[in-house]
């Protein structure tokens, strides 16, 4: 709080220029209280994407457990695994989301996202980060540099340590995979 001058009653230019920089520095103050969204961040190649933590059940290692094939399946099914007794399937989200692979790697993790009773294992290069963020940054991802089909799977877009982010609508995913 700002001491007014003793005998006038009013503030010196000193005190006075005090008080606009303290009342600036409180305008770039975050608002604690803004309602945040919980992302899980993963990578493809170059590309990051995220899933809402909502979304999301898990994330697993891939790379040391048996893929069963399922013959007949989409191009972009990889196979099922056991997971605790759960059979889960596997997706290739290079197939399915139509981007492109820089290196023919085997996948090392799967997210195992859900909507309602649908559940998969959408396998990425690697799982970088769980932040909180808050709903305004959200942006509706038309400024991203992608195709068409893929805009249609783009819940919302956000900037991350400089780099674009699509937030994937599981909604949508999963009407593409059960197509």
């Amino acid at each position: 709080m700002v001491e007014q001058h003793e005998t006038t009653g009013l503030l010196s230019r000193e005190q006075l220029q005090e008080w606009a920089k303290s009342r600036q520095e409180r305008k770039k103050t975050v608002n604690v209280q803004e309602e945040k969204l919980r992302i899980i961040l993963f990578r493809l190649s170059d590309t990051w994407f995220a899933f809402r933590g909502s979304d999301v059940k898990e994330v697993i290692e891939v790379g040391t457990r048996p893929v069963t094939l399922v013959p007949g399946s989409p191009d972009f099914v990889l196979g099922v695994i056991n997971l605790r007794g759960i059979i889960e399937s596997l997706v290739d989200p290079y197939r399915l989301l139509g981007v492109h692979r820089v290196a023919e790697l085997p996948p090392r993790h799967a997210v195992i996202i859900h909507q309602g009773d649908l559940r998969t294992g959408f396998c990425v290069d690697a799982v970088e980060e769980v932040v909180d963020i808050p709903v305004s940054a959200l942006d509706n991802g038309t400024e991203l540099a992608i195709d068409n089909a893929l805009r249609e799977l783009i819940a919302a877009s956000i900037p991350f340590r400089g780099r674009p982010v699509a937030i994937l609508n599981t909604a949508r995913l999963f009407q593409r995979i059960v197509q």
